[in-house]
């Protein structure tokens, strides 16, 4: 009998051990699986960090090209008005010449104000250039 009592007191303890050690592998199987949570987490805030990295090239590019479009319309605009101011100086009329000549100062005055903004544009891309820089940061484009 003091067998048995004996022999059911070590399984007893067995068990109890058992079931401790299932505890504290419950408790660290969930600490592990808040690991992996969290980096599978990381790993979504990677590629978001890499989506707006490919954001920010493909931003810059578009600048960019905006920027040769603006040059190339205003060079465009700059030819025509010269062409425009030639020929009101052959117009018979004076009334006439005098009237496109207000138009044509008006022209000019509206591309130097396009030039003075156009130039201050391609100042902050150059910066924008730059290594490092984020569009994200850029006061110009907040």
């Amino acid at each position: 009998m003091e067998e048995q009592v004996l022999d059911l007191s070590m399984q007893l303890a067995q068990h109890e051990a058992q079931n401790k050690l299932g505890a504290e592998t419950e408790v660290e199987g969930a600490k592990v699986q808040e690991q992996l949570e969290a980096v599978d987490c990381l790993h979504a805030r990677e590629e978001e960090f890499r989506e707006v990295i490919r954001g920010n090239d493909s931003i810059r590019q578009f600048c960019l090209t905006l920027v040769k479009t603006i040059l190339q319309l205003r060079r465009s605009c700059e030819d025509l008005r010269t062409r425009l101011s030639e020929q009101v100086d052959q117009l018979p009329y004076r009334r006439d010449a005098a009237a496109l000549r207000e138009i044509l100062r008006q022209v000019q005055k509206d591309l130097d104000n396009e030039r003075a903004a156009t130039s201050q544009l391609k100042e902050r891309l150059t910066r924008l250039e730059q290594p490092g820089v984020s569009l994200f940061k850029n006061p110009f484009l907040q």
